[in-house]
């Protein structure tokens, strides 16, 4: 058993997370940040082992990829029962930087891509910056149940408006936590491919399925939607290895893998050895660590649903559903307008009065607004002292 609640001092380790707060505001003394997309968790023992093995052999010359193509292609299989070929393989330095790519192979400039919003708030960069038109399509929202659902009219109809030629769908979706059905991606992808737009499937927090009631099938497995989707994932957020900057890329369209093969070496994308070391190691030998985190952060999650809902704060804030990834959105619309808040004041509250450091939700597009997210993939002290640091500066709000 790992012991996820052991407190790990990261604040003299060059984290993002524990120097610098959200919008590169200062990270105060005390404050608790739970916004960037790392865990508080250390590797599996069989990663940091692995490393440490690699480093004392002492030679870190060029390498090849096979190793690490097969523990990928075990994983896929073994997990989801998906059959995936050596040649439908890529990788990147990260997600986004796989995303860029990607839309740099799909799209030229003038066109537009769609996405589904609130959203990845680096997406919208990767798009502007190949010189595409954003075009936004809100999910909707139920106030009373708090879930998100893909407003598929909506989607059709700004498909037929647009210049699309192609579209990215998270799965689960960030920020929301929402894991998709097979049934909503199919018809969702029916929509896109009826008018010629590709997908880019952002599966990155695949892995992480934390509702155990709830089961993940990648859209790409699926032989009708396969040749017209790149499918991104990546061990970086399952294994807490986001600083190995490794993340796959699986294209099983020839024309498509031409086209994003032919961007990837006008930069000469590669990677560690220490990385690829870390990453063929945890898919290898740690699917058991995953299983233990996801249930401790499912922990997490109903611990803050139950403080909500037995505290002042249950008239104020509601919890999202989390279903996929350790990112749980936060709705405080009622505390916005209980205290005649806008978004930057929210914003402010959180930081100053709760001493917390949080994904503002404005930064995921305008359905983000009047939402927070939090990074649940902490030890359970924090997420206890955090509950509690907001309960105590609602109580001050009221005075």
């Amino acid at each position: 058993m790992i012991n996820f609640d052991e407190l790990i001092d990261r604040r003299k380790t060059n984290s993002i997370k524990w120097t610098k707060a959200f919008g590169e505001k200062p990270l105060k003394e005390n404050q608790i940040p739970m916004w960037v997309a790392d865990m508080d968790f250390k590797a599996a023992p069989e990663i940091i082992e692995a490393i440490k093995k690699e480093a004392d052999f002492g030679i870190f010359g060029y390498f090849t990829y096979d190793e690490y193509y097969e523990s990928v292609i075990k994983w896929h299989k073994e997990r989801y029962n998906w059959d995936i070929k050596k040649e439908w393989l890529n990788f990147t330095q990260g997600l986004v930087q796989g995303f860029n790519i990607a839309i740099s192979a799909l799209t030229r400039p003038g066109e537009s891509v769609l996405v589904l919003t609130p959203t990845y708030y680096p997406m919208f960069a990767g798009i502007k910056n190949q010189g595409c038109q954003i075009v936004e399509s809100d999910l909707i929202y139920d106030d009373n149940t708090c879930r998100y659902t893909i407003d598929y009219e909506d989607v059709a109809k700004k498909v037929k408006d647009n210049n699309l030629t192609a579209a990215l769908i998270g799965n689960p979706h960030n920020p929301t936590g929402r894991l998709y059905s097979i049934e909503e991606l199919s018809k969702l992808a029916d929509i896109l491919i009826e008018n010629n737009v590709k997908m880019i499937c952002d599966d990155i927090h695949c892995d992480i399925i934390v509702d155990p009631s709830k089961k993940y099938t990648p859209l790409a497995s699926i032989e009708k939607y396969a040749n017209h989707i790149i499918s991104m994932n990546a061990p970086s957020k399952t294994f807490n290895l986001a600083g190995a900057k490794v993340s796959n890329i699986i294209i099983q369209n020839e024309e498509i893998m031409r086209a994003f093969k032919f961007q990837m070496e006008r930069f000469c994308v590669s990677v560690s050895i220490l990385s690829l070391v870390a990453c063929k190691t945890a898919y290898s030998k740690c699917a058991y660590w995953v299983d233990e985190m996801k249930k401790y952060v499912w922990d997490n999650y109903n611990y803050i649903k139950e403080y909500i809902e037995n505290s002042i704060l249950k008239d104020y804030i509601k919890a999202v559903p989390l279903e996929g990834s350790y990112l749980m959105f936060a709705d405080n619309k009622n505390l916005m307008k209980e205290f005649n808040m806008n978004q930057e004041d929210l914003n402010n509250f959180y930081y100053d009065s709760c001493n917390l450091s949080l994904d503002e939700g404005n930064a995921f597009g305008k359905a983000g607004i009047g939402f927070m997210r939090f990074n649940l993939a902490t030890q359970r002290y924090y997420v206890e002292k955090a509950m509690n640091n907001i309960s105590e500066a609602v109580k001050k709000l009221k005075k």
